[in-house]
């Protein structure tokens, strides 16, 4: 996914306004084409998701996606949890919840961000090894 528009300038959104594009993505209002959907829950491995994208991710040209979270099943009701599971290991978090305030009205919550990095499948030596 490039984050250059097509009269060349830069995609940098606040967190804000990836909130209000997600809102609009989950009421079915969403017409743009600078974030797209993916199942980053799939069979793919997270390399195999950004085949074909033409420039890698950097921090300084980052990739966008919106994806539908799957939820573990519950005993009774909905699940609370989350499956974290793609390709052959698991998306783990790696840094504390950051909320989000509206910046014209300080006090609004408009959600929360939380950073995910990918841990592939380890071997039961490996495992071992690393504590």
């Amino acid at each position: 996914m490039m984050t250059t528009t097509e009269n060349g300038l830069r995609f940098r959104p606040t967190e804000a306004e990836l909130l209000k594009m997600l809102r609009q993505f989950t009421d079915g209002e969403y017409t743009g084409s600078l974030v797209e959907q993916h199942h980053l829950y799939a069979d793919e491995e997270p390399w195999e998701i950004c085949t074909g994208r033409g420039t890698a991710a950097t921090d300084d040209n980052p990739w966008y996606f919106f994806t539908e979270m799957k939820r573990k099943p519950a005993n009774k009701g909905p699940g609370k949890r989350f499956i974290r599971s793609v390709g052959k290991g698991t998306w783990h978090e790696t840094s504390k919840v950051e909320t989000i305030f509206n910046p014209e009205r300080k006090q609004a919550l408009l959600g929360f961000k939380r950073n995910f990095t990918y841990r592939g499948e380890m071997t039961r030596s490996a495992r071992a090894n690393s504590s």
